[in-house]
């Protein structure tokens, strides 16, 4: 009997092996197991530096050279070690964790591989990282599952030989992704190092596959909005009294849309009501949508206001304990298996969510959302159903509970049945150009339990019965103005172009906004580009790796890898083709820079230094030249000829608050960053005095002993000018009261006394209001 050491990828994962298998090990289907688990990914590659020859440590560490670039792949030995995360504690943790699963191999025949089964071929690498690391030579086999334990269990059934991982395509997949985005790093350090040449300071550039593809989005939508101009258009039209509108169809060129009003109005009264004419009534069905991949759930849950991260956190969380299903599954249907295990359970998740059962009375899996073996399958609820969607509020907050409550709604909508509407097409029958089409709900059912209108963007054409008539007006129009870069627009534009997966859409558009270097920040639901991100977006216009075609390549490139149609070190090689075309044009975008109107509001460009006018003189014999001028005060010719004959002088400066002040002084020689020079030095220690002096004539001031102290303090607050007498009881610590009008004319009683008080940061005495 065959001893496995079966290598789980987490710690959750473990658990649901045990219950599956019977125990942590024993005896399952002909094999002796141990089971043993990793978090997640235990090693990490080496930085580019240390992943060379010594000979070319020099130029892998270099930042700055610009003829550095690009890196050659046959100069790279791709090594691994073990991740040091944050601190000494954490690479304590990865050690720990690996050479626990290293002691435990000791007498098996063989290892299984049982981490995620995720289609990206991440679990698998993860997996390979631990077996080479450990020197294992002996057999290798993959268990696919979907976790759940029926799954689980017959895995074992279909174990694949995976013993020489050369045909071992989602490995060799995700090891030729890893390589690439490894070699991508250089355009990182290419952007900084062109930004920095021409005095653009990003603290980041995160130029990357998927990464640089929607910035480029964000960046392209919001330059059309910016450049959007409006076109106003006048055209007539008619509506019935239920406000169905009749138009004509328009093509460029046609001469019924007209630029000014006026001439809209005119032909707006060659026109009178008619009557309606319906073509045909047709009942159409529409079946439920396909399940939402974690992306289109990232546009559901996003709309009350939770973040990106957060979703992503709170979904891998509830995935943890079985309450949804796998997040990054890159399926949008389900299998009858996975269809029969969650049958029994539809009416418990449609109490939880407040469906009603009777609306889920199509129990067959429709043809539509079937596949016929899907790993993990589409995102749905799952085998743990919550009693109330409280317990999930208690467990994972609110973010927990519109996730459930649209997952689940999601597929309860596929067990009902089809939505169904009556078309209508009508025509005005004294101008049958005019027409419109309408839709008019019949039966609800699904969309009475789940309305996917949201996930497709489309508007609604839902209509009420046509009247008999309808009349003309004249329709205000206008160009359209380019939608906001939000999340909808984002993800659906990349799942159109089949870029990515829902997974790794949401989990992208999460990096870009997450930290103090973030690219992107979301504003009322609108992705904005930082300094950061701007810089990136304006130097890698036009460039490959910013390119949605480009990328879908590089995404069949890898598809290609995992079904062995080509070799996998074709990606990470691609890079060198990549660099070589990018870089010019990241050098030729630097004259974008200067005249983006965004960036230059976020980074204004420094006035020049205007050098100050100078005087010439001798001074204590020395042939010197000093500024002409003080602040804002230019020197009289009397008193530059005082200063050099070395005496002071005395003159009214203003300070920065627009207030008159004594200012008297000399030349002294003086130091500044290091440098000596000679130029007039306040006398800091009369100016002192001089200011006392006027703060104890002022009439507006108040002089006296508080607490002990001399203080000087504001005789007038809010126009009222204390009396000698309210002076004296303030001084002593008495609480006053006077009467103030405010702007209505109204009086109004104030009480106060003295108090110490801090005002921009200076502490200072003076009349409190009670409150």
């Amino acid at each position: 009997m065959e001893k496995l050491l079966i290598i789980n990828e987490k710690p959750s994962q473990f658990e649901t092996f045990k219950e599956a298998l019977g125990g942590e090990s024993g005896i399952y289907k002909n094999y002796r197991y141990t089971l043993c688990h990793s978090y997640g990914h235990l090693f990490e590659l080496k930085s580019p530096e240390n992943l060379v020859s010594k000979e070319n440590k020099a130029k892998y560490s270099n930042w700055h050279d610009l003829s550095c670039y690009p890196w050659n792949y046959e100069d790279f030995i791709w090594q691994k070690q073990l991740k040091t995360g944050d601190s000494s504690k954490d690479a304590e943790f990865y050690k720990k964790a690996f050479f626990t699963i290293k002691n435990k191999l000791q007498g098996h025949d063989a290892i299984a591989i049982a981490t995620d089964t995720d289609e990206s071929g991440e679990g698998d690498l993860l997996a390979w990282e631990i077996i080479e690391a450990m020197n294992w030579h002996g057999k290798v086999y993959r268990l696919r599952f979907d976790d759940s334990i029926p799954s689980i269990r017959k895995s074992f059934d279909t174990i694949i030989d995976v013993t020489d991982k050369r045909h071992n395509g989602e490995y060799l997949e995700s090891k030729g992704r890893e390589q690439f985005e490894a070699l991508t790093m250089q355009l990182s350090r290419i952007g900084l190092q062109i930004a920095e040449n021409h005095n653009y300071k990003p603290s980041t550039q995160r130029i990357g596959r998927l990464k640089s593809v929607i910035v480029d989005l964000i960046y392209q939508r919001t330059k059309a909005r910016d450049n959007y101009v409006k076109k106003p258009y006048f055209e007539v039209k008619f509506k019935d009294q239920n406000s169905n509108i009749f138009s004509r169809k328009y093509t460029d060129g046609d001469l019924f849309r007209y630029e000014k009003k006026g001439l809209g109005q005119t032909d707006l009264s060659k026109y009178s009501a008619s009557s309606i004419i319906i073509d045909n009534k047709k009942i159409k069905r529409q079946e439920p949508l396909d399940l939402p991949d974690l992306g289109q759930v990232g546009i559901l849950v996003g709309k009350y206001g939770f973040s990106d991260n957060q979703i992503l956190k709170t979904y891998q969380a509830m995935y943890d304990h079985r309450i949804v299903s796998y997040p990054r599954t890159e399926t949008n249907k389900i299998d009858e298996d996975q269809f029969a295990e969650l049958l029994p359970l539809v009416d418990k998740i449609a109490s939880v969510v407040g469906v009603d059962p009777k609306l889920l009375t199509h129990r067959t899996l429709r043809k539509k959302h079937k596949t016929e073996h899907a790993e993990h399958g589409a995102n749905r609820p799952w085998y743990k159903v919550p009693s109330s969607l409280d317990e999930i509020k208690n467990k994972y907050g609110n973010c927990g509970v519109a996730i459930y409550k649209e997952v689940a709604k999601a597929f309860l909508a596929i067990l009902c049945e089809d939505y169904i509407f009556e078309r209508q097409q009508a025509h005005l029958e004294k101008y049958p150009e005019f027409k419109c089409t309408i839709n008019i709900p019949k039966q609800l059912n699904y969309k009475a339990v789940f309305n996917d209108d949201e996930l497709t963007e489309k508007k609604s054409d839902v209509g009420i019965e046509f009247t008999d008539k309808a009349d003309p007006y004249l329709f205000e129009g206008a160009n359209t103005k380019p939608s906001k870069p939000n999340k909808a627009y984002i993800l659906n534009y990349l799942k159109r172009k089949n870029i990515g997966t829902g997974a790794t859409r949401l989990k992208t558009l999460s990096e870009i906004t997450e930290g103090s270097d973030a690219l992107a920040k979301v504003i009322k639901g609108t992705y904005m580009l930082t300094y950061n991100g701007q810089v990136q977006a304006i130097l890698c216009e036009d460039t490959m790796i910013a390119s949605p075609t480009i990328t879908k390549k590089l995404q069949d490139g890898m598809e290609a890898v995992k079904n062995l149609k080509i070799d996998y070190t074709k990606l990470p090689k691609s890079v060198e083709k990549i660099v070589l075309h990018d870089r010019p044009i990241m050098e030729r975008n630097t004259s974008h820079l200067n005249q983006d109107h965004r960036l230059l509001k976020m980074n204004p460009p420094k006035p020049k230094f205007k050098e100050k006018e100078k005087v010439q003189g001798v001074y204590l014999g020395q042939k010197i030249s000093i500024n002409k001028t003080w602040g804002s005060h230019i020197f009289t010719n009397k008193e530059i000829k005082d200063l050099f004959a070395d005496r002071e002088i005395s003159f009214e400066a203003v300070d920065k608050d627009g207030n008159t002040c004594p200012v008297s002084g000399k030349l002294a020689k003086q130091n500044y960053k290091g440098k000596q020079y000679i130029g007039f030095q306040l006398d800091r220690a009369k100016l002192k005095q001089d200011l006392a002096k006027r703060k104890a004539n002022d009439p507006n001031r108040a002089t006296g002993v508080f607490n002990g102290k001399n203080i000087n303090f504001n005789r007038v607050w809010g126009g009222h000018r204390f009396t000698n007498e309210e002076v004296q009881k303030l001084l002593v610590g008495e609480t006053i009261s006077f009467k103030l009008k405010n702007k209505r004319g109204i009086e109004y009683l104030v009480s106060g006394k003295l108090a110490k008080q801090i005002y921009k940061g200076k502490s200072f005495v003076g009349f409190k209001k009670d409150k």
